[in-house]
């Protein structure tokens, strides 16, 4: 599952199941990279897969590898025009306020 959308739509698919079975959600919980692999995700061997499910009262920031000096400044023009790097929560986000 190669294309960005086609692994939104099946991460939505994935999080629907997961609220209506318990025993889904906590097999996702518990293994995720077998479930995800189950709905069409390929994860490569030696990557560490976690899910955590989350309350109102929590808020999860990813710190990324760091990038090279000249990744930064491309990196930092693609999100002032809107991108969505893969490492960013930008489907949803937290309100502080």
């Amino acid at each position: 599952m190669a294309d960005k959308t086609e692994q939104k739509k099946a991460w939505v698919r994935i999080v629907s199941k997961a609220w209506a079975d318990e025993v889904y959600k906590q097999r996702l919980l518990n293994n995720p990279a077998a479930v995800l692999a189950e709905e069409g995700f390929k994860v490569p061997e030696g990557v560490n897969v976690e899910v955590f499910e989350q309350g109102k009262a929590d808020a999860y920031f990813l710190l990324p590898e760091p990038l090279e000096a000249s990744d930064l400044a491309e990196l930092e023009e693609r999100l002032a025009a809107g991108a969505c790097e893969s490492f960013l929560f930008c489907d949803a986000w937290w309100d502080p306020t």
